[in-house]
């Protein structure tokens, strides 16, 4: 699990539902259902008008990786595919066919095929970079309902506010009834603008940046197997994927030589 995602959440909602009830304000006056229904009922519709098919079922799959921290080591990925392109330059292309099954990273498993089955390096570049496209839309499909939440909620939270106002005039009549009659009235505008800024964009903010860092090994793996396919001595493209790698390649080779000093 990803622990910042989930210390983030729940500090958000422990300030923001602590300090109500450290102003003396009783849970019973923020927790109220027919404000919740309006809210995020009239979200999640606005939501679904929006959204295709396919955007939903993009955001439904991706949801748990809200909270999963990203199982991506650069490092490992460039070790991995040095290590297949010393074995190509020793024993063949044929020669990696063994190794595509003990392959944990999928991306590099179809690029190791292609190289296998002869394919030219111009055509890897471009179904590797098709694949990574995909993967890709996927991840801006989820995000974009979830800023299409953070979009919606408020203002379907001053709606609700709006009707709360609309029942507190009918009660002109009883100044007593005002003031907890308008109080609930903007609980739902609480709802709203906390739902936005407490739960949708930063997830939003999340799979973009779960995106790009998926796309960025994605990168490593289909540069390195393209210089395979074209041919190139493996000390060339270790050079040239630890430039890619840039200062996650520096801390590595740091830790390296302080390991092997101690």
């Amino acid at each position: 699990m990803d622990i910042l995602s989930l210390v983030g959440l729940g500090l958000g909602l422990f300030a923001v539902f602590g300090g109500a009830i450290m102003e003396g304000i009783h849970l019973s006056s923020i927790l109220i259902p027919t404000a919740a229904i309006i809210v995020f009922g009239g979200t999640i519709g606005a939501i679904l008008l929006q959204s295709s098919s396919e955007e939903m079922k993009n955001w439904k799959k991706l949801i748990p990786l809200a909270f999963k921290a990203p199982q991506i080591d650069g490092a490992g990925i460039v070790g991995e595919i040095l290590e297949l392109s010393k074995i190509a330059r020793r024993d063949g292309m044929l020669a990696l066919d063994e190794k595509v099954k003990d392959l944990e990273n999928p991306f590099l498993a179809k690029g190791i095929a292609l190289l296998i089955d002869g394919v030219a390096a111009n055509e890897i570049r471009g179904r590797l970079e098709m694949a990574i496209g995909k993967s890709e839309e996927k991840y801006q499909d989820a995000a974009r309902v979830w800023e299409a939440g953070g979009g919606f909620a408020p203002t379907v939270g001053i709606l609700g506010a709006v009707l709360g106002l609309i029942h507190v005039m009918g009660s002109l009549d009883d100044p007593s009834k005002l003031g907890p009659g308008i109080a609930v009235a903007f609980v739902a505008t609480v709802y709203g603008v906390g739902a936005a800024n407490l739960i949708c964009l930063p997830i939003a903010g999340k799979m973009k940046a779960r995106m790009r860092a998926e796309a960025a090994a994605a990168e490593l793996v289909l540069e390195g197997v393209v210089a395979m396919a074209e041919g190139q001595p493996t000390s060339a493209i270790e050079q040239a994927l630890q430039m890619m790698l840039g200062e996650e390649a520096e801390e590595a080779a740091g830790g390296e030589e302080k390991a092997e000093a101690a």
